[in-house]
């Protein structure tokens, strides 16, 4: 504004609350950007501005801070892969680079790194599983509303669900329990009295 103070920094997003303050500032006129939205990639290379300051990192996130100074540094092009938000997967065989150092064990949670030390190494295809193999999602049971909710299943062996069912039976259909008089002839079924005794 018109004492120096400053109403907009380089790199702001505009909103409905900072242009009020430039109007009211006088200033008719701001220098601006469509937001790049490239926060859903990853730069693949190390970018310098001309003192040799690293602007983006390999391997870092383009947030849209980054993208103002590589426009400000005059870089108008980049390597990028996109993210691939894969975090609930894990790794199903080894994985090492050349030197034979381990990039990946068996087991391991994916992640972007992994991706990446792949991908240096030439290594394009990552044979991967379910982090939790088998998966229900609520809105097959309640409805698309409950779309938040998930319920997971454990899957057993058939060793193990064999006898969990054995179990489940046993206590479903006990083993009948015989009485002494049940083994009496049928033709005694009727007392001495003449009334029928059941058993």
């Amino acid at each position: 504004d018109n004492t120096g103070t400053a109403v907009l920094t380089q790199g702001e997003n505009l909103s409905g609350e900072n242009i009020d303050r430039i109007a009211a500032a006088g200033l008719t006129e701001v220098s601006s950007r469509p937001m790049a939205k490239l926060d859903n990639f990853i730069s693949t290379e190390e970018l310098k501005d001309t003192a040799g300051e690293i602007i983006v990192a390999k391997d870092e996130i383009l947030y849209e801070e980054a993208v103002s100074k590589l426009i400000a540094a005059g870089i108008k092009e980049m390597m990028v892969r996109p993210v691939t938000y894969i975090d609930p997967w894990m790794v199903m065989e080894p994985y090492t680079d050349k030197s034979g150092a381990v990039i990946a064990a068996k087991g391991d949670a994916l992640s972007e790194e992994i991706i990446s030390a792949c991908a240096a190494v030439g290594i394009r295809d990552i044979i991967v599983a379910p982090a939790t193999p088998t998966e229900i999602a609520c809105a097959q049971l309640c409805g698309l509303g409950h779309y938040r909710m998930r319920g997971y299943m454990t899957v057993q062996t058939p060793d193990d669900f064999k006898k969990w069912f054995d179990e489940q039976q046993a206590i479903l259909n006990p083993p009948a329990v015989l009485h002494e008089s049940a083994a009496a002839p049928i033709d005694s079924a009727t007392s001495s009295t003449g009334q029928e005794s059941h058993h």
